[in-house]
């Protein structure tokens, strides 16, 4: 790992530790019995950290002003949060303030986007 992808990976490291802590309260608190539906109700949180790391992975294969293949793929996963969050909303059964806790994962997840696309781009703010 260069010293560029573990400082990439020290600015997501926040983000990604609350979206593991809202998968345990998902798990925790769900009243579906089937695993299947827990899964999917976890994807909302899971994507996002395989799109940061798919960001930091790749971010030394990048440059400046060859990206494309890669922020393409990497802007592909990320949307797919969005989808799994509206979809994770049906799924899940269980206490409805945990569905508050959406807000904070589009949250983190928009945040990891920006940073795994200037990492990705290296075109840093």
């Amino acid at each position: 790992m260069s010293s560029y992808q573990s400082d990439v990976a020290m600015y997501g490291i926040i983000p990604i530790v609350i979206l593991v802590l809202i998968m345990v309260l998902y798990a925790v608190f769900d009243e579906n019995k089937s695993a299947s539906k827990l899964v999917l109700s976890l994807m909302h949180s899971i994507i996002p950290i395989i799109g940061f790391s798919f960001a930091i992975v790749f971010c030394d294969s990048t440059s400046f002003s060859n990206y494309e293949p890669e922020s393409t793929i990497f802007t592909s996963i990320m949307a797919l949060t969005l989808v799994f969050s509206i979809l994770s909303f049906f799924i899940y059964k269980g206490p409805k303030f945990i569905h508050g806790l959406l807000f904070v994962v589009i949250g983190c997840s928009l945040y990891l986007t920006l940073i795994g696309g200037m990492a990705i781009s290296h075109d840093w703010m």
